[in-house]
């Protein structure tokens, strides 16, 4: 358990509780402090509306490479908008390093993380525009690489 910071498109700050087994794979929960951003309209047709950093965040963590001193990990997860009146999510993924400190028991770790919309999110939109009478954009506007964040976490573990 342990606060972060998180810096990008969209600052946070908040605290996380984190899991890990058998020094491979783990899981984080995560829950943001402030929020800064609005809530559009559940049928929004401006792709940039699919684009935010969730408030709760649930990923699973894995570790391609761990030493006692520091671990190369991947992470990826679902992401959820509490403020939100109806289900609006988005996913995540993201590389990261994380260093050991006192016997694996206080840790600090950063990751660069890539925050996109769901395909069904997506494919709702497209729908939606279709209706107007107007084309919708491709596919690929939706999932550039501008929706991101320097996450930074101290996580002390028991």
């Amino acid at each position: 358990m342990g606060p972060y910071a998180g810096f990008g498109n969209q600052a946070v700050t908040g605290v996380v509780g984190s899991g890990r087994l058998s020094r491979v794979a783990g899981v984080d929960i995560e829950l943001d402090f402030n929020r800064v951003s609005n809530v559009p309209d559940r049928h929004s047709t401006n792709p940039e509306d699919l684009k935010f950093i969730p408030n709760i965040r649930v990923a699973g963590v894995f570790y391609t490479r761990r030493l006692n001193t520091y671990s190369f990990f991947l992470t990826g997860g679902v992401g959820f908008d509490l403020q939100a009146d109806y289900n609006r999510s988005n996913m995540f993924t993201g590389v990261g390093i994380e260093f050991v400190f006192l016997r694996g028991y206080l840790t600090f770790s950063t990751t660069l993380r890539y925050f996109f919309p769901k395909p069904s999110d997506v494919e709702y939109q497209r729908e939606l525009i279709s209706m107007e009478g107007e084309t919708p954009p491709s596919f690929l506007s939706y999932y550039f690489l501008d929706n991101y964040q320097l996450h930074m976490v101290v996580r002390w573990y028991y």
